[in-house]
C-alpha cells in the first residue's frame, strides 16, 4: 500500500474508533444511572448500597473500555500523522 492509502484508511479507522469511544461512554453512563436509580427505588438499605456499588463497578468498567478504544483511536491517528509527514516506511 502507498502512503496515501494508508493515510486515508488510518483517518477512517481513527474516526470510527472515536465514535465508538463516545458510544461506549454514553451507554456506560446511562446504564450506571439506571442501576443507581433502581437501587434507590427499593426501601431496603442493602439494596441502595448494592445499587451504588453496581453503578460504581459499571462506571469503572466503562472507563477501562473507553480507554482501550481511545488508545486504538490514538494509534490510528498517529499512523495518519506519520503518513502525512512522509516519515513512514514504504
Amino acid at each position: 500500500m502507498d502512503t496515501a492509502t494508508i493515510h486515508k484508511n488510518a483517518d477512517r479507522v481513527a474516526s470510527i474508533f472515536n465514535a465508538l469511544a463516545t458510544f461506549v461512554l454514553v451507554i456506560g453512563i446511562i446504564v450506571a444511572a439506571l442501576v443507581l436509580i433502581g437501587g434507590f427505588m427499593n426501601e431496603d438499605g442493602t439494596a441502595i448500597l448494592q445499587g451504588i456499588a453496581a453503578a460504581l463497578v459499571i462506571l469503572v468498567y466503562t472507563a477501562i473500555t473507553w480507554a482501550g478504544v481511545q488508545l486504538a483511536a490514538l494509534v490510528a491517528g498517529y499512523i495518519r500523522v506519520r503518513t502525512t509527514t512522509g516519515i513512514a516506511e514504504p
